[in-house]
């Protein structure tokens, strides 16, 4: 089948911050802009088989269900972090990956987004164990178009391995987002949150049987250059939580 997916991303700090600064609870303002943009796809004449938002209960299983498959294998597991926040990218920077700016002061080098320093109790996932089989699987075609992008994917594979990435913040600095199955205390970092809408978007987890009817895996993947920093995270995240991949 061919699926349009459409929605809005909704959890995080950014929104958070945004519905506070606006004067409105999270789920007000997420519903006012969620409204905006499925009014804009109308005017625009745009169509879309599925419009899926993160905080939609749908949407809620499949992220728990990918979190507790990760955790029964051993791949997401608790630990000290310490790394440069920024809450414009919603991402942790480590000390390679940012610089001082004369009026900004410390930033990040790819996005020029202030980040601040921050050491926290948080979940990891070993996204470290798959930099070999990673590298394997960029190495053996055009896996990324343009062409360009995939030889750019090897070459950083080799010369950066990739690092355990934190996928959850202390729920006394986050608070809108989805909670760690198991611990009120943590929510869900909002990049695993957001990108498992993939999956959510054609109803996984599937009842009785894989995903082939559904969609999954799909062929072509269409996603925005700037965030192709996440990629080997979300390949990895649904690549050993889903049957067949």
């Amino acid at each position: 089948p061919v699926l349009f997916l459409a929605g809005t991303d909704e959890h995080g700090l950014k929104i958070q911050k945004a519905a506070q600064a606006a004067g409105f609870n999270p789920p007000e303002f997420c519903d006012m802009l969620s409204n905006r943009f499925k009014n804009l796809a109308k005017v625009a004449d745009v169509s879309n088989t599925v419009f899926m938002r993160t905080t939609l209960p749908e949407h809620r299983k499949t992220v728990e269900t990918i979190w507790n498959a990760l955790m029964a294998k051993g791949l997401i597991y608790t630990a000290t972090y310490s790394g440069w926040y920024s809450i414009t990218d919603e991402c942790f920077y480590t000390d390679a990956q940012i610089t001082e700016d004369p009026t900004k002061g410390m930033i990040s080098r790819e996005t020029g987004s202030i980040v601040e320093k921050h050491t926290e109790e948080n979940y990891m996932f070993r996204l470290s164990a798959f930099n070999g089989s990673l590298l394997e699987h960029y190495k053996s075609g055009e896996r990324v178009f343009p062409p360009q992008h995939n030889a750019l994917a090897v070459q950083t594979l080799e010369e950066k391995p990739l690092e355990d990435l934190s996928v959850s913040r202390p729920r006394s600095r986050l608070s809108w987002g989805i909670p760690v199955p198991g611990n009120a205390e943590q929510t869900i970092y909002v990049w695993f949150d957001a990108l498992l809408v993939y999956l959510s978007g054609i109803g996984y987890p599937w009842i009785g049987g894989n995903g082939v009817e559904a969609g999954w895996p799909v062929n072509l993947q269409i996603i925005g250059k700037d965030i192709l920093r996440h990629v080997p995270f979300t390949k990895n995240q649904t690549m050993t939580s889903t049957k067949p991949y």
